[in-house]
């Protein structure tokens, strides 16, 4: 689904009066207007998936939700650990704490991807293991990394089955967070 100028123009104009109007229980209109200002339209179909609007989730999107995902993934296997575990990963990437949490996205490069975190988890709440992170500016393009990790990270997942990750799916995932030039 794509809104013309002038639908899009409506749209706003509505969520301006809908929040005027001071109606509760409803759609949240700022985050409406906002959706459409920013042509973020798929944001109102995970965020009133009851109405089914239809809007196809762009590629960027499922791509940020991965990320998302594999980081709450990472964390909560790591925490799952026994000593044994932690220390194995740790032998092999002493940081794996700092390599488990997610550092965001570059503010200038990549912030669509970054404004995609933010719907996600600040107005979707989604990821919420994520909250405090969600919005970080890594000050560094880290889309090409978090590519690398997802080619790993995607078919353990498939495989996972009411499992957490363990030590050496963490490793073979956090590997990948380094150049392989600097391996």
């Amino acid at each position: 689904m794509k809104a013309s100028p002038v639908e899009k123009l409506i749209l706003v104009m509505l969520s301006d009066l809908h929040q005027k109007a001071g109606i509760k229980d409803s759609v949240d209109p700022s985050l409406v207007s906002r959706a459409v200002i920013n042509n973020d339209l798929w944001v109102l179909d995970w965020a009133y998936s009851g109405l089914s609007l239809g809007i196809e989730t762009p590629e960027n999107v499922r791509f940020v939700v991965d990320v998302l995902d594999m980081f709450q993934f990472l964390a909560e296997g790591y925490r799952a650990l026994d000593d044994e575990g932690r220390e194995q990963v740790k032998d092999e990437y002493p940081n794996v704490e700092s390599f488990i949490t997610f550092p965001g996205f570059d503010g200038n490069h990549e912030c669509e991807y970054l404004s995609i975190a933010s719907y996600l988890v600040d107005d979707l709440d989604r990821f919420q293991s994520l909250k405090a992170t969600a919005a970080n500016n890594s000050h560094c393009g880290m889309v090409e990394t978090y590519q690398r990790m997802l080619s790993v990270f995607i078919p353990i997942r498939a495989r996972l089955s009411m499992r957490r990750l363990n030590a050496a799916e963490i490793a073979s995932v956090v590997l990948e967070r380094v150049h392989p030039e600097n391996r």
